[in-house]
């Protein structure tokens, strides 16, 4: 008498090798989307940081024209007295050279 393979056990591994491929995608699957999170969490970290650095930058800069803004007016009138002495000057001490371009 012959005997016949229990068809339960193939069927059984059948079953077993189908669950365990499925469990195996779905873990590569979230594998995968993990790595993908992650890859977005470094670069919108990146570019964050990048606009934090920049807001920063242009907060510091406006308080540095705000504080600068005080002695502007005080320059000006300081570059206008020069410019006044220098054509003082030049009005005072211009003269024409002894010597003529007439050859």
């Amino acid at each position: 008498m012959k005997r016949k393979p229990p068809r339960v056990g193939i069927l059984a591994g059948i079953v077993f090798a189908a669950v365990g491929t499925a469990l195996a995608m779905q873990l590569y699957y979230v594998q995968d989307m993990l790595a993908a999170l992650l890859l977005f969490f470094v670069a919108f970290s990146v570019v964050a940081a990048m606009i934090l650095i920049l807001f920063l930058l242009h907060q510091v800069l406006d308080w540095a024209v705000a504080c600068a803004g005080r002695y502007v007016v005080l320059a000006a009138q300081r570059l206008r007295q020069g410019c006044v002495k220098v054509g003082q000057f030049g009005r005072e001490h211009s003269h024409r050279s002894a010597h003529s371009a007439e050859r």
